[in-house]
């Protein structure tokens, strides 16, 4: 079924009817559902497509998308952040990044467009773009902060795993060991967005994800949103960011950080 006819029989019925994994193995066939992917076509569309009940699903065919799984942890992080969407969320599945490329003009491996809310991704399922699309009803502080926060609950709820990895090393942990290194920089010199971009994703993620988990561990997710609330835009200064943690925390970014260094310092026990 093509993804316009697909889009349209899942709108018709409920929102709740869950169509599952199931439902595209039956359209697409058993082989389709199992085993690697086929080699792409650069610009192949994705006329293939699934659902399940807050996530419409779109990819080539012969690929396939961990639907049960995806849904499993959108359930699990529209309870954990207390906000949902108004209806569906895309879900556009690429063979790689050049597919990807040819198909959207993006050479990464996803990126999220919050409204409509829409995934774009390389990876069966993809938690951290999810979070993205629903941080965004709360709010849009610097890549620092949003970047972070989806690092956070980079976790595995469906398996139960709640410990935040970075490629399978709990984050704390890595910032705990660029810390000993000395090479973790005073967060006055990359919270802005244009700074963190220049740090390599290896650290800047993880370590931007365990100051964000530090902060809701410590102060509570309500805080976190508030400052998501407070804060302008991507492009804010130094001084705007600091304002706004300021008004959302009660303390300065420097004493959150200094709390932060203790926690890293005391071993990295990853939560």
């Amino acid at each position: 079924m093509r993804p316009a006819a697909f889009r349209r029989a899942v709108l018709r019925g409920t929102r709740r009817s869950r169509l599952l994994a199931l439902a595209a193995c039956a359209a697409l066939g058993a082989a389709a559902c199992g085993g690697g992917p086929t080699a792409p076509a650069s610009s192949e569309p994705l006329t293939e497509g699934a659902a399940t009940a807050d996530i419409l699903f779109f990819f080539a065919t012969g690929d396939h998308v961990d639907a049960d799984l995806q849904q499993g942890y959108h359930d699990w992080l529209e309870e954990a952040l207390g906000v949902s969407l108004p209806g569906q969320m895309e879900y556009r599945k690429y063979r790689n990044r050049s597919h990807m490329g040819a198909m959207t003009g993006s050479q990464g491996n996803a990126w999220a467009s919050p409204d409509p809310p829409v995934v774009h991704t390389i990876w069966p399922r993809d938690n951290h773009e999810t979070v993205h699309v629903l941080a965004a009803r709360f709010g849009r502080p610097t890549d620092f902060f949003n970047e972070g926060l989806a690092v956070a609950f980079q976790m595995d709820p469906v398996s139960g795993d709640l410990v935040a990895k970075w490629s399978g090393t709990p984050i704390h942990d890595i910032a705990a060991r660029l810390r000993r290194q000395g090479s973790l920089p005073a967060l006055a010199t990359w919270v802005e967005s244009g700074a963190f971009r220049t740090r390599p994703d290896g650290d800047s993620y993880p370590c931007a994800g365990s100051f964000v988990r530090y902060l809701i561990d410590t102060y509570g997710l309500a805080a976190v949103r508030d400052l998501f609330g407070r804060a302008g835009n991507r492009d804010d200064s130094l001084a705007a960011v600091r304002a706004a943690f300021g008004a959302a925390f009660g303390i300065s970014l420097e004493e959150a950080e200094a709390g932060w260094h203790a926690m890293l310092d005391g071993g990295a026990v990853a939560r």
